[in-house]
This record gives structure tokens, sequence and C-alpha cells, in this order.
């Protein structure tokens, strides 16, 4: 037994004579890694602040203050070395502290201020088995951002609404992106306090009118202190102009300086701000200088410098525009603002010389010719009716293409019985040349008796035309028997009650005109009682048709 005790003391013994042997040797190792650092951070405190000397430091940092040390001296370089720095003291920390994300954070940073991408995103993996911190989320999101490519950038960020709901400020920025709205992209400046996602929430709620809104949100964003500043960016400056907040636009106009200070965009501004002010006068030197400087830059310079120079009778407001249309001819406000004036001074060709070539030249198809309809009703209103049709055929001789003035002139024609214009039209146009076309020749046919050709004509409308199927029925209406011409009644309303891809306009009017061909087949069929009956309907959809009116005293004619 004693025997025993002895060799259960001995090994005791012996296992504490080890531990306190490998105590002593840590506590050596630890006050040599102590001295060796102390010696190089000697190094580094009289300059010698290269990488390869901080990464030395770093083979003897025990503590976390020690390496927090290291950190700083890297974070008071100057870039790029700050970087490469940051960078290569981020490994070994890392390694160091693995449970420590701050060291994961500040090699993805650096890695990313270094545009390598791919190892920031090594760093900041989205598949860990816990959710990431709002700070690993926000450096993601900087991964992902490349301002040279901002369609691709806004894919990526939208795959973020994949993720799971834990990952709360990626989620937010990817429902920003994907749903522009006031409320996405104030949620998203609410989690990242990134200025840029608060002013598109301004300006999305600017958009909608939300001046209420915007105000109080802008209020909380320039609390904070995120707004981007007018130096960099213009929302700021145009959500001022548009609160009519003219102390904090010309507050952000007197930070500006330099090449900055006399851009185009800031002198348009400020003249607007001086507007608002009411001080006509200093704005209008605005315009000009722009004028001067940027001519091309916005049609504004002109248009409000005209109409200061209206107000202040102190000019010829017509040179202003003159000159404004000639630096921007596609400029449809200039050329319409200029044109009023002429036409005021009943210089009606010189009006219509304004608006003819911008209207011709820079419109195409269908869309220039309804142009060219409007730039005759507005500039001619108080010409005889005999010059707006030698008009049209003037027009027509030279665009012979010009289906919708043809059109136009058809009907024109039609209201006016002239039935030497219709055919002299009907002769330039062939029957399937277009719908109304058709119509010309197949009235042309039944007015000379050719009721074959006249239904053959018919074929030449779409299937689907709402123009083809009504012609159908005032056909069978006149050369068919009663029964027929119900039964083409019924069959048209059954195609109307589909609903057709008709505009609503065309629609209504198509719903008066089935009723009047069923009030004619009433009456042809001598049932005045229900002719009338179905007229009212008509009447009671349009009231104020006077057509109505005027066919009801042919169905009831007065005793």
């Amino acid at each position: 037994m004693d025997r025993t005790r002895r060799i259960a003391a001995f090994s005791a013994a012996l296992i504490i004579a080890v531990v306190t042997m490998v105590m002593i040797g840590l506590s050596v190792d630890a006050i040599r890694d102590s001295v060796q650092f102390s010696r190089v951070m000697r190094r580094i405190e009289r300059g010698d602040n290269a990488t390869s000397t901080l990464l030395e430091a770093g083979q003897f940092a025990r503590t976390t203050s020690e390496w927090q040390t290291l950190m700083r001296v890297a974070w008071d370089l100057d870039p790029p070395r700050l970087w490469e720095a940051v960078f290569a003291l981020a490994q070994p920390a890392m390694r160091r502290f693995p449970e420590d994300n701050r060291w994961r954070y500040a090699g993805a940073l650096a890695a990313l201020r270094q545009h390598d991408r791919s190892e920031a995103r090594t760093l900041l993996p989205l598949d860990q088995g816990a959710p990431a911190d709002d700070l690993e989320q926000l450096l993601r999101v900087l991964v992902e951002i490349e301002p040279d490519h901002w369609e691709r950038s806004r894919d990526r960020l939208s795959a973020f609404l994949e993720l799971p709901s834990e990952y709360t400020v990626l989620r937010a920025i990817a429902e920003a992106e994907t749903n522009p709205s006031l409320e996405t992209y104030r949620d998203a400046w609410k989690l990242t306090s990134v200025g840029a996602y608060g002013v598109n929430a301004a300006l999305e709620g600017a958009a909608v009118g939300d001046r209420e809104g915007v105000r109080s949100l802008l209020t909380h964003i320039r609390e904070a202190e995120t707004l981007p500043p007018a130096e960099r960016v213009s929302a700021p400056l145009y959500l001022a102009v548009w609160l009519q907040d003219i102390d904090w636009l010309f507050q952000q106009l007197r930070s500006l300086s330099g090449a900055r200070a006399v851009e185009p965009e800031v002198l348009l501004l400020h003249a607007e701000g001086l507007i608002q002010q009411g001080r006509r006068q200093q704005a209008r030197r605005f315009y000009r200088e722009l004028q001067q400087v940027a001519p091309e830059y916005d049609p504004l310079a002109f248009l409000n410098d005209a109409a200061i120079t209206f107000q202040e009778r102190d000019g010829e407001p017509a040179e202003i525009l003159r000159e404004g249309v000639r630096v921007h001819p596609d400029s449809a406000v200039l050329r319409g603002e200029l044109a009023g004036i002429l036409t005021a001074q009943d210089e009606r060709i010189a009006a219509a010389q304004v608006l003819g070539p911008s209207l011709l030249e820079h419109s195409s198809g269908e869309q220039r010719h309804r142009d060219w309809l409007l730039t005759r009703a507005v500039l001619g209103p108080r010409r005889p009716l005999s010059r707006l049709e030698s008009d049209l055929w003037l027009y027509l001789n030279d665009n012979p293409d010009a289906d919708l003035v043809a059109r136009y002139l058809a009907r024109f024609l039609a209201a006016r019985g002239d039935e030497t214009g219709m055919d002299r039209l009907r002769e330039r146009y062939a029957p399937g040349y277009s719908e109304w076309s058709t119509t010309l020749h197949m009235q042309h046919a039944r007015r000379t008796g050719n009721y074959s050709q006249a239904e053959s004509l018919m074929a030449l409308y779409p299937d689907d035309s709402w123009t083809a199927r009504y012609n159908r029925v005032l056909f069978a209406l006149y050369h068919l028997s009663l029964p027929e011409v119900s039964d083409s009644i019924d069959e048209l309303q059954a195609w109307l009650g589909r609903g057709p891809d008709l505009s609503q306009d065309t629609y209504s009017r198509a719903e008066i005109d089935l009723l009047l061909v069923r009030v004619e087949q009433q009456r042809l069929a001598g049932d005045a009682e229900a002719a009338l009956e179905t007229l009212n309907q008509a009447r009671r959809i349009a009231p104020d048709d006077l057509n109505l009116a005027s066919y009801e005293r042919l169905v009831a004619p007065p005793q």
C-alpha cells in the first residue's frame, strides 16, 4: 500500500513537473514573441511601414489588441498600399482568430478595393449555416455592384430575392431593384443608410406627386447625413426645385465649385430657382449664359428666355425662338410656341413653314400624316372648306401613300356628297388598298347598279373587321330578303357580343350602328313601334347624338 502511494505521488509530481515545464516554455515563447513584436513595432514607428514589415510583426502578434494595432497602421497608409497591407494582414489574422469575423470583413473590403471580386466572394459566402450579419450583407452588395455594368449588377442584386427571409438587407435591396417604388427604395435606405436609395425613393415619390412624403423623407436623409452631395449627383438639386425649397437649392448650389458650378444643368437649375423667387431678370441672365456656353443642352434655355422677354416686353421673343428652333430643330415645343406667336400676328404662312418641316421630316408613317392634319386644323380654322379640300389634294399629290390623309379626304367628300370627288379619289386607290378605299369602290358599284361587284368587294375586308361585317349587313339590308337581313344582323350582334378587339370609342359607335340597322330592318318590315323602341335604346346610349333625333323623324314622321 505504501509502495502504491509512493508511485502515485511520484506520478503526480512528474505530471506537475511536465506541466510546469510546458507553462514555463509557453511563457518564455510569449515573452520572446512580445519582445520581438515590440522590436518590429519600433521599426514601424520610425517609418518602416512596408507590408513585409507589418507581416513580420504579425508573426509575433499573439493577442487581438496587437493585431488591431497592426491593422491601424495599415489603415493610416495611403492607397493603394493601404489595401495591399490590409489584405495581407487579414489572411494570418483570420487563421489566428477564425471566430472573429472582423478580419474576414477587412480582407473582403481590401479585395474589393483591389478589384478582386472573386476573392471577396470567397470571403463572403452566402451558404453558411448561419445568416450573415448586416455588415457582411452590405459588403456582399458591394461585391455585386459594377459601376460600368449596371444591367449586370442589377441582375445580381435581384437574385438576392431568392435568399431566405433572414437575409433582411440583401432581400430589401433585391426588392428595390426588382420592384422600384417609394416604399422599396425607402426600406433599402433605412437598412443600408446608402444615400442613393434614399434619393431614389424621393424621386419615385416625386413621380407620383407625393410632395409631403418626399419632403419628410429628405428631411430624415439630410439629418442622417447620408444624402449624396450635389458636387457628385444632381438629383438633390432637382428635388429641391420640385419641392420649391429654394433655400436648400441655393445652399447646394453654393457648395459647388470649379467646372461643376458652371455645368449646363447647374445653370438651368440656378435659373429655375430664381424664377421661383420671382427674379426673372436674373434668371434670364443664366438662360442666356447657357445659350452661349451650351446652346444644344436644353430647349428650355430659349423657351424660358422668350417667355420672360414677352412678359417684360423688352425684346422680340420670336427671334429668340427662331434661334432655338435653329439649334433644336426637333423641338416640337419650340416650333409650336413660335408658330403660335406668328399665327397671333396673322403670319400663317410663316407659321406653317415653322411647323411643317419638323412634322414632315421627323415623323414617320401614319403619325406624320396625323401631324400634318393637326397642323392644318391649327393654322387654318378660318380658311374656307374649299381651301382645306384643296390642301388635302395637294398633300396627296406629293405624298400618295398618306393613307390617313386620304381616309380623311374620303370622309370629307362623303359628308359633302361629292360624288365627283369620290370618283376621282377612287380612281387613285385600288379597292384592296385600305378599308376606306374598298368602301369607296363598293359604294360606287352600288350607285351604278353593279350589285354583284359590290358583293364581291366585301370579300376584301379583313374577316374580323367591323367595317366588313357592317357593310355586309348594309348590303343584305338593301339587296336581300328581310329574313336574311335579320339573320345577318343577329350574326353581327353575336360577333360584337364576343368582345372583338375594338377601341372604346369604336365599340360605342358600333353599338349605335348595330341598333340603327335593326331600326331600319324593322322600319322596312313595317313595324314602326318596334323601330321606335330600338331607336330609344340607341338614344339611351348616346342621348346627345343629333343623328338619332333626325332618324326618329324618318321612322315616325310627324302627323
